[in-house]
């Protein structure tokens, strides 16, 4: 019974997520939105890279190196949609909204709730890193010279899903932690998804590879599993590039530290929850 209840919880968080993240227009303009967003950064760096690439102001620079901050660019919205998400429901729901405190006292409790919004948002960044994939891709093939040296019908697509799969449950969890923070803050809830973004992206191979960093650079780097994340889909696609690590100590090293991530995010939210409980937090609000 309280398992059956729990999944009906999750279902329908994620109903009423979609519900939140899609009524405030008319599907077109929805549709429009939910695709220039992330399409519109991709570009940005992209033609950059394109500019630097037919310059050759940098010697260096071929199309492995695009190829490498393209999927890196491209695959990072994942990260960022989903953390972005989670990490702004509690604040979301307990100010503009105020039904926190009810999602609280219902039997399914507060993480059934959460969890059924982060699969949502696992959903939406999916098809955004599909669509976005999709458009840049056919854009970029045919302005960056010679093509850009992804040969798609040889991609690995088991190890891609594995690595999709992998890194949702990383995402989920990093977002849950962000949430133990939200819950007992009522300060960061704008700002705190940009530091940890922007730690990952400076950190995590994105644009670059990790080993062109200062040694204390690098050990961050090394700990953080996007690194490993965006490692296995360059492999996925064979455009490992500047970051090339073997196909099993890259599953190991983001299984591992997948595993590591979900239990943190469960010890500090339980934590955390206790001790909003405690203090009287819950209802908490900030007024500005």
């Amino acid at each position: 019974m309280a398992i059956g209840q729990t999944l009906k919880a999750i279902k329908r968080a994620i109903w009423i997520g979609w519900k939140v993240d899609s009524n405030w227009a008319d599907p077109f303009l929805f549709a429009i939105y939910y695709l220039i967003r992330p399409l519109s950064g991709l570009l940005i760096v992209g033609f950059i890279g394109l500019v630097v690439l037919n310059s050759g102001a940098v010697g260096n620079f071929s199309k492995g190196t695009f190829a490498y901050f393209f999927l890196g660019n491209t695959f990072f919205i994942f990260l960022v949609s989903v953390t972005t998400d989670m990490s702004i429901l509690i604040p979301m729901d307990r100010n503009r909204y105020e039904v926190l405190k009810n999602i609280y006292i219902t039997p399914s409790s507060l993480r059934p709730y959460m969890l059924g919004r982060g699969i949502m948002s696992v959903i939406d960044a999916s098809l955004s890193v599909l669509l976005t994939f999709t458009i840049a891709y056919l854009i970029f093939s045919a302005l960056v010279p010679g093509g850009l040296g992804i040969n798609l019908a040889a991609a690995n697509y088991l190890l891609l899903a594995l690595t999709l799969l992998l890194g949702a449950l990383n995402w989920l969890a990093l977002g849950f932690i962000l949430s133990a923070v939200n819950l007992l803050s009522a300060k960061l809830q704008f700002t705190l998804q940009e530091y940890v973004v922007g730690i990952f992206y400076l950190f995590g191979g994105v644009i670059f590879a990790p080993s062109i960093l200062p040694n204390w650079g690098q050990t961050i780097s090394n700990v953080l599993p996007i690194r490993y994340f965006l490692a296995a889909v360059r492999l996925s696609f064979s455009s490992c590039g500047l970051d090339c690590l073997p196909v099993n100590t890259t599953l190991e090293y983001l299984a591992v530290s997948t595993l590591g991530m979900v239990v943190i995010s469960i010890l500090l939210f339980t934590l955390a929850e206790r001790r909003c409980r405690r203090l009287g937090l819950i209802d908490q609000k900030a007024e500005y």
